[in-house]
């Protein structure tokens, strides 16, 4: 009985997880670009989330060069 209910926590922290990873994305992929993870864990999916917001904060940058650039600012 302790194996499945620690089964059943496992599989709930790894579903949720990955379903709020999921939802970010779909977000971003939309244009939404104030895209948040709550970061609780320090395992594998902590530092998937914290990749996942480093590399949304660097489009993000990218983009706003872009957008200076179009205007003929090449500062």
């Amino acid at each position: 009985i302790i194996a499945i209910v620690i089964s059943i926590y496992i599989i709930k922290t790894i579903s949720t997880n990955i379903l709020n990873l999921r939802d970010a994305s779909d977000k971003l992929s939309l244009g939404l670009t104030n895209v948040s993870l709550e970061i609780n864990s320090k395992d594998e999916f902590g530092d998937l989330a914290r990749s996942f917001l480093n590399m949304v904060e660097k489009n993000l940058k990218l983009s706003a060069a872009a957008n200076e650039i179009g205007k003929g600012s090449y500062d």
